[in-house]
């Protein structure tokens, strides 16, 4: 058993004790708790940090690796072969480290007699939460097999959306890298060799021209120095993001308050709310449960507290339609889509229907936002270059009155 340390937003704080971060996560969901920092501190044994060789405390599997278990997993058991047969087979095949440090820690926890739950809750690689309580969820129901080909289903279109969304916003980074790089290239480079030229000539330089070369001046004097602020402000505020609950609530809500940046945050966020509801209420976890499940997927602290205020809500006797419209952070129409569910019973389906429609809203803004990004990024990027160009070119065609 491993202490754990748990800060809240609002600076309450406190230790449980736990085998894993993710457990210690999961104690302290159930208990009502909404941590944002949550760091081991020593185990019980020798008073000392713990940690699993090769790996750093809570270290998480990576989605893709994760998809390979679970898929493998899933296909395996729906064939018909027992749980430590397909754990045996898998490690048969070539596996990434972590993965396969992961299948060797199941093996002779399975052989035991441990549950697939509890077995996953003390690997050195932690799996999402979500996942571990439907695995958990299969096992009590005896639907294992079909629980992990939904989990797998749904970890991959999460892995889809992520990889969509970073081909969409590829070409503008690359054309912001290449405007900066050019920019770098005539401050440094261009201009003081074309000032050293245009020097002997004793002439006045045009405005425009003094501006650039001043730039220039400064480009080059303080380039260190203003790398350097940049990186310790950079660091600063990395490191203000991990200690400060106030901070990370500020950045929370400023995400959604961005022009345009804003929805498709809050789309995104309420797309993937929806999945985790539906796939965990399908899976037939209480809906207490699933709501506190559901609360880190939505990477936001703001609706993570709401989601857990609504699990305490419903455990108290209030519908979950009632307290999601008492809550400022939910749109109406999720509201009104949990309470047609409500009402006739199938609320994983209505689930299921809103992350259609936030998976649409949310795609459909990142198209747009890249559709206005790169003409504006190219049309800047021409700006500058222009802008350059005629700062060198101003002074030579002025060269005649100077000869």
């Amino acid at each position: 058993m491993t202490l754990f340390y748990w800060q809240t937003h609002d600076s309450d704080s406190g230790t449980i004790e736990a085998n894993s971060l993710d457990d210690a996560r999961l104690r302290l969901y159930k208990s009502g708790i909404a941590a944002t920092a949550i760091k081991p501190q020593y185990s019980k044994a020798g008073m000392r940090r713990t940690q699993s060789p090769g790996t750093s405390p809570g270290a998480k599997l990576p989605l893709q690796q994760c998809i390979r278990l679970i898929t493998n997993l899933s296909t395996l058991l729906s064939s018909g072969i027992p749980l430590s047969q397909a754990i045996e087979i898998s490690l048969t095949n070539r596996q990434p480290k972590p993965l396969e440090t992961i299948l060797n820690h199941l093996e002779p926890a399975i052989n035991r007699g441990d549950t697939l739950q509890s077995a996953l809750k003390s690997a050195p690689f932690q799996l999402p939460l979500m996942a571990i309580a439907i695995v958990g969820a299969g096992e009590a129901s005896g639907r294992l097999p079909t629980c992990l080909k939904q989990l797998s289903t749904h970890l991959s279109a999460e892995q889809r959306l992520r990889n969509t969304t970073r081909q969409a916003l590829r070409y503008p980074m690359i054309t912001l890298i290449a405007m900066l790089a050019v920019l770098i290239l005539m401050l440094n480079w261009v201009m003081p060799q074309f000032a050293s030229s245009f020097a002997q000539f004793g002439a006045e330089l045009p405005y425009l021209t003094r501006c650039m070369l001043t730039f220039s001046e400064f480009s080059q004097q303080y380039a260190v120095t203003t790398a350097a602020v940049v990186t310790a402000s950079m660091s600063f505020f990395i490191l203000l993001s991990k200690r400060s609950c106030r901070w990370l609530w500020f950045a929370a809500r400023l995400k959604m308050l961005l022009p345009f940046c804003g929805q498709i945050h809050r789309d995104g966020i309420m797309m993937r709310i929806s999945a985790t509801m539906a796939l965990v209420l399908e899976a037939g976890i209480p809906l207490p449960d699933a709501l506190r499940l559901a609360a880190p997927t939505s990477l936001n602290i703001c609706f993570e507290q709401s989601l857990l205020d609504l699990a305490k809500q419903v455990e108290s006797g209030s519908s979950l339609t009632e307290a999601i419209r008492l809550n400022s952070h939910f749109p109406v129409m999720i509201a009104q889509l949990i309470h047609i569910g409500e009402e006739s019973g199938q609320l994983e389906g209505m689930f299921a229907r809103a992350n259609q429609l936030y998976k649409q809203r949310h795609q459909s803004g990142v198209q747009t936002l890249t559709s206005l990004l790169e003409p504006a990024l190219m049309t800047l990027l021409c700006a500058m270059a222009g802008l350059m160009m005629l700062a060198v070119y101003l002074p030579i065609f002025q060269l005649g009155s100077v000869i």
